[in-house]
Parts: structure tokens; C-alpha cells; sequence
């Protein structure tokens, strides 16, 4: 089980998730990782590390295509919202796995 919080601080948020994976074995690696070309977004995994990995990618990918004056959090909020629906969708028609379910 992944834990994942934020908390509102007076200079940002402070974010932290556990460092588990467990999986073919147990390893510990960190789970926060930053959409680098918007510093405000950043994304915590779990589940199928490698599916996560490449879901967040699109959703990198959505927020560079946001034209550089219109990238507000709202508007990054609509763009991921949006890939992850696609991606929740292409999930599902693909039936990867029966047994593992996928949430964001």
C-alpha cells in the first residue's frame, strides 16, 4: 500500500509518500516525481511502477503542449484530468490485468 500526503505550508506544499515498493521484492526508492516543465506539478506513484511511469509522461507531455501564458493551475489541473481519462480509458480496453486495478 502507497501512502501519499500534502500539506499547505506558508512557502508551498509539503509532500512525502513512503519509499516501498514491493513487488518480485522489496526495494525502497523515492515515489515523488516532478513534471519538470511546470515546477508546480509534481506526481507520486504506485501500483505498476513502469504503467505510472508512462502515465505521467503523458501528462508531462499534455502540460508542455498548454501554450507557456496559459499555463495556470488550472489549466494544468484540466490538461492532466483530461490525459488521465484517456489513460483510465485505454486501461480499461486493454484489460492488462484482471487482478490489478488502477486508480489515480
Amino acid at each position: 500500500m502507497t501512502i501519499a500526503a500534502g500539506f499547505v505550508a506558508t512557502d508551498g506544499i509539503l509532500l512525502f509518500t513512503d519509499t516501498q515498493y514491493s513487488g518480485f521484492e522489496k526495494t525502497y526508492r523515492e515515489k515523488i516525481i516532478r513534471a519538470s516543465s511546470v515546477p508546480m506539478v509534481h506526481f507520486a506513484i504506485s501500483g505498476d511502477v513502469d504503467y505510472a511511469k508512462s502515465a505521467i509522461e503523458d501528462c508531462r507531455d499534455a502540460i508542455k503542449n498548454i501554450p507557456y501564458p496559459e499555463q495556470s493551475i488550472w489549466n494544468v489541473r484540466k490538461s492532466i484530468r483530461r490525459t488521465i481519462k484517456r489513460i483510465l480509458e485505454e486501461y480499461e480496453a486493454r484489460k492488462l490485468d484482471p487482478n490489478q486495478n488502477l486508480s489515480f
